[in-house]
């Protein structure tokens, strides 16, 4: 019978296409950059361009980064992200992404039994960590093996109530590192004033200092420029002003291990800005989509299949939003460094 109802859905899905002659394409990738360099962190993207039309059947994704399999997520209605480890090779690597339509009910009740037995599995982990005992260990290994069993089994039932519609690749090119072409040469690009002119203050002071950046830089595309500032290894807050170029920065002298000379260093970085909003518009999406999903959370309090779903969800988007971060930070070349000393004084 499941297998009928799913055909069904299915039939409902491509009635738009039977006229048609040809083959829907279900999905269209994207990556963030036509190409990457050795170390960049990239971002793939998929965007559904067809959906089931009935509300018990969804679409699921499973992707491959060249040989490994690589998490996506949905981060909005019709768009999923995936994000590989930071690339270490040069050369053309596929990924590839396989679309499947699935039963939303039943799926979601697997995944919760499936969430279950491995939070059961965590906490055996934990007790094996401080139980000696052997015959104890022997139990709770015996346990763990039960789950694990069960686990599998799980992911066949999940496997075997899913039918495959596509698979689609996109190829994503690692060139090794290049130098940067910008048009003028990283020199005295920014300024740096202190508010004392002999540059010592005492532990518990709070030292102030403007930051001016004196020239743009201009390359092939639009760009932003990001400031970042540090007493010795710890962050130092800048603030914006009215002037674009010129930034307010802070830093309290809070403790003894501040004391002697120290380097205040300014550092300006640069990266393409249509690039980085993208990013930054899908950790917006990412955010928005947790949010949603914390609400449906709170909607359904005694209904524990939808709770280990929705949390489930809610912690990947955490992780999808942090991988969204280490791009954008990926994406930062240093241009210039302004050194000052300060000497503080108990």
């Amino acid at each position: 019978m499941k297998k009928n109802i799913i055909f069904i859905g299915l039939s409902f899905l491509f009635i738009t296409f039977a006229n048609a002659n040809y083959v829907p394409t279900f999905l269209e990738l994207e990556s963030n950059q036509a190409t990457y360099e050795i170390g960049d962190q990239a971002l793939l993207m998929a965007h559904v361009r067809i959906q089931p039309v009935h509300s018990d059947y969804e679409l699921y994704l499973k992707s491959k980064f060249s040989t490994t399999n690589l998490a996506i997520d949905q981060v909005a209605e019709n768009e999923y992200v995936a994000f590989p480890p930071v690339l270490q090779e040069s050369g053309t690597f596929a990924w590839i992404v396989y679309v499947y339509i699935q039963d939303r009910r039943l799926a979601m009740a697997l995944n919760h039994s499936k969430i279950q037995l491995e939070k059961d599995n965590l906490k055996i982990d934990q007790d094996l960590v401080n139980e000696t005992d052997p015959g104890e260990r022997e139990l709770l290994l015996r346990m763990k093996s039960r789950n694990n069993t069960i686990i599998s089994k799980i992911n066949s039932e999940l496997a075997e109530g899913r039918r495959h519609l596509q698979t689609i690749k996109l190829n994503v090119v690692v060139n090794p590192v290049q130098p940067k072409n910008l048009d003028q040469p990283p020199v005295a690009l920014l300024e740096v004033e202190l508010d004392r002119e002999n540059r010592t203050y005492y532990v518990g002071e709070q030292i102030n200092f403007v930051v001016t950046r004196v020239a743009d830089l201009t390359g092939n595309e639009i760009l932003e420029h990001i400031l970042r500032a540090k007493l010795k290894s710890w962050p130092v807050a800048l603030f914006d002003t009215d002037d674009e170029n010129v930034k307010n920065g802070q830093s309290f002298v809070l403790a003894n291990s501040h004391v002697g000379e120290q380097s205040l260093n300014v550092r300006l970085f640069i990266r393409p800005k249509e690039k980085a909003q993208h990013l930054r518009d899908g950790i917006d999406s990412a955010q928005k989509k947790r949010v949603e999903y914390i609400e449906l959370k709170n909607n359904y309090p005694n209904d524990p299949v939808r709770q280990s779903y929705f949390d489930f969800k809610i912690t990947r988007l955490g992780i999808v939003i942090s991988n969204y971060y280490n791009v954008l930070e990926s994406m930062l070349d240093l241009v210039t460094t302004n050194e000052s000393v300060v000497f503080i004084n108990r």
